[in-house]
């Protein structure tokens, strides 16, 4: 049904209804009949009017009535229909002509459609039938509301029974509408509750599950949009109360419980959430469990502070979802502060969303991370430092992340308080070019980085990565961010900016340091390690080459030049010294940049090399200046 053009009344029909106005009460009118608008919205020409318009109200309220309604007329014969029906809706609060306005509604509007719409209505009840809990689909006669279009997707709501407008209804799909992310949980619709607020949801989160527990026929007008099925799909149940949608969430253990609701009295809200609380401790008990759509695994390396991961088991536990998440601690071989372990561990035979390993041998000498990756449950696992604490409020969010685009996205970049804040904006990133340059050296802190696991495990990256790890100093230090780079050669990755985690401290400890020249330097910023860090990156590069652009490769090494001499500069700026003077350092590692050109494996263009080495001799200088700051 195009509702463009689906309003049938002919001219005819609103002849007799027209009034022949003296000439100062058309004033109003002129313009607008003449179609002088000079660029304005017809919105803006409808709201001057309607301002003269009720000047009249001061001295005349019926002849000012009488200008709308002739105005109405005059707009529906120029199609704007919706402009019309506002007017309608207007005079009709006011008890203007009632009788014509609604008899020239249910001529225009609803008997032309009507068999259309109960046609739709009766196809909807036959197809969705199994989505109908103890109630049962009222005739159409008896539906409380009937449509009236206005344009595309567009409609008002009639209310036969009352002869009154009950509000506008703009069915669009999601794909259509701007919004922010859309939160993940589902909804729960009490009597009372507003007509147009699950269509709005819907349009927002298209896979958001809509529970409706009414016996009111209202309920049932949904089913008479032709957008229907475009806008609800599967997602959707109606019950005929508390009791029946109760056993349908406890048998169906991988549909979320409902924690947002739409209507009801304060009464009825408390007796909903008593069962939801109920269920929601059913499903992470050992007999409600199900490992089955688990969404994301929140994995927590650990070593030798048990109470901090305690702590965190403590944080994640009140969490509001079960099937969805999971909390695995990997313990890395821990010798001391394992009471904390021993606590996890007992609190797994309690609430099954957690689940502990321990490494049996090499205290500390195991990739804990990996195994994290390796061995969740979860569709993702966003790794997280056990002195780190998630946001619980905007779980929901990344939930909605992975269920909106599930393994379309290989990973996912969270933000962090202090870490990852820099992206302003939710933004899915093309595979390739585009994602290998955005990430390249970006992810230099383990928590918040989320992985498809599928794919890690698919690319086997725990074994190459622990394996080159061994020769290669950059995938060493920089491992997770290595294999997010390979991973986004195959798929999207996302970035959010909605905050997922907090840093915590770590205890003061002088290990990762040594001595050189006299000077304790931590051993990842030794001049040395700068290099063989830069010299790994390359080599990455390489590995990635054939899978990227030449334009991207140049490009990278570039960044990747840049970004060495940034962290000499910032260690400066923290730390202070190094075994070396910094005008050295920059002297050492510009000779690399520039020798390391040659090994790249692409072959220049004419111009690349000339360029490369100019931005590199930028940064160098650049570097030099800051020197020179007090």
């Amino acid at each position: 049904m195009d509702s463009r053009t689906v309003p049938s009344v002919r001219s005819e029909n609103l002849e007799g209804k027209k009034k022949r106005m003296e000439p100062e009460q058309l004033d109003p009118l002129i313009h607008l009949k003449e179609n002088e608008t000079g660029g304005e919205t017809m919105e803006q020409i409808l709201n001057l009017h309607v301002s003269v318009i009720e000047k009249y109200l001061r001295i005349d309220e019926t002849i000012a009535n009488e200008l709308m309604l002739q105005l109405s007329y005059f707009l529906f014969e120029q199609q704007c229909y919706e402009y019309s029906v506002r007017i309608w809706s207007r005079l009709l609060e006011q008890d203007y002509k009632k009788s014509e306005i609604i008899s020239v509604i249910e001529e225009s509007f609803i008997n032309p459609n009507l068999e259309e719409i109960r046609a739709i209505y009766q196809d909807n009840i036959e197809k969705y039938n199994d989505h109908f809990y103890g109630v049962f689909p009222c005739d159409f006669a008896q539906l409380p509301y009937r449509l009236i279009p206005v344009d595309a997707n567009t409609y008002y709501l009639w209310d036969w029974r009352h002869q009154k407008m009950s509000g506008k209804v703009i069915l669009q799909k999601e794909d259509d509408i701007d919004t922010e992310l859309a939160l993940y949980d589902t909804i729960l619709c009490i009597d009372s509750w507003d007509f147009i607020a699950p269509i709005c949801a819907k349009q927002i989160n298209a896979e958001e599950l809509i529970c409706f527990a009414s016996t009111d026929n209202v309920v049932f007008c949904y089913l008479m949009f032709p957008e229907f099925e475009a806008i609800f799909g599967e997602h959707w149940y109606m019950f005929d109360g508390a009791g029946t949608i109760e056993a349908f969430f406890h048998e169906n253990r991988t549909k979320s419980l409902p924690r947002k609701f739409f209507g009801g009295t304060e009464e009825e809200l408390i007796l909903h959430r008593a069962w939801i609380d109920k269920e929601h401790s059913f499903r992470c008990s050992k007999a409600g469990r199900t490992d089955q759509d688990i969404l994301l695994t929140i994995g927590i390396p650990s070593f030798n502070r048990g109470q901090r991961a305690l702590e965190n088991i403590q944080h994640l536990l009140k969490l509001p979802y079960d099937f969805e998440v999971e909390f695995l601690v990997i313990n890395n071989c821990s010798i001391e502060n394992t009471e904390g372990y021993d606590e996890i561990e007992k609190l797994q035979e309690v609430d099954h969303r957690i689940r502990y390993y321990r490494f049996t041998d090499t205290p500390g000498g195991h990739w804990s991370g990996y195994e994290a990756l390796q061995q969740a449950k979860g569709k993702f696992c966003c790794l997280l430092s056990d002195e780190d604490k998630i946001v619980l409020d905007n779980v929901g969010k990344y939930l909605r992340i992975i269920q909106k685009y599930g393994n379309l996205l290989g990973f996912i970049g969270s933000a962090g308080r202090e870490y990852y804040i820099d992206v302003n904006q939710n933004e899915k990133v093309e595979k390739g070019d585009k994602a290998f340059t955005r990430l390249f050296w970006r992810l230099n802190y383990i928590s918040g980085l989320i992985f498809n696991t599928a794919i890690w495990r698919e690319k086997n990256l725990y074994a190459s990565l622990a394996e080159i790890g061994k020769e290669n100093y950059f995938v060493a230090a920089y491992g997770y961010n290595v294999g997010a780079l390979h991973i986004c050669l195959e798929r999207d990755i996302y970035f959010s900016k909605e905050q997922l985690f907090f840093e915590g401290r770590a205890e003061k400890s002088s290990a990762g340091s040594e001595v050189k020249n006299g000077k304790r330097i931590l051993t990842y910023a030794t001049l040395s390690k700068r290099v063989e860090q830069l010299e790994g990156a390359l080599q990455v590069l390489n590995e990635c080459a054939p899978h990227l652009a030449q334009k991207t490769i140049v490009q990278v090494y570039v960044s990747l030049c840049y970004k060495i001499f940034f962290l000499l500069d910032l260690y400066r700026r923290i730390h202070g010294e190094i075994e070396c003077s910094y005008e050295e350092a920059y002297e050492t590692v510009l000779r690399a940049c520039i020798n390391n050109i040659q090994n790249l494996n692409v072959t220049l263009e004419n111009g690349d090399f000339v360029w490369m080495v100019s931005q590199i001799l930028q940064a160098y200088s650049e570097n030099l200046k800051l020197l020179q700051i007090p």
